[in-house]
């Protein structure tokens, strides 16, 4: 009895253990990102890359929009555009997690 007891909390570890090691399935932002007057629909991911220079970013989704300091989306994040904000950020690229 005991055997299966722990046998079976086992298991249960186990599948527990697989669960939370699975990361949540990414999803598109709902709404349109405007990057220097170029717009991404329902953005999802490093939306934009290129070279670093002043960005206007406008954010009309429902996440926020990292700016990050080199290509790629790679670098620190130099700002943050939240949804229904606007601003202008010197960076390289811009994602939405």
């Amino acid at each position: 009895m005991i055997r299966r007891i722990a046998a079976g909390l086992g298991a249960v570890a186990a599948v527990s253990a697989v669960a939370l090691a699975i990361p949540a399935a990414a999803h598109a932002a709902n709404g349109v990102l405007s990057i220097d007057n170029t717009n991404y629909n329902n953005p999802s991911g490093c939306v934009f890359s290129g070279w670093p220079k002043a960005l206007g970013i406008t954010n009309q989704t429902d996440q926020v929009a990292n700016v990050y300091a080199e290509p790629g989306c790679r670098g620190p994040v130099v700002g943050v555009v939240g949804p229904a904000q606007s601003s202008v950020i010197a960076g390289a690229s811009v994602s939405i997690p």
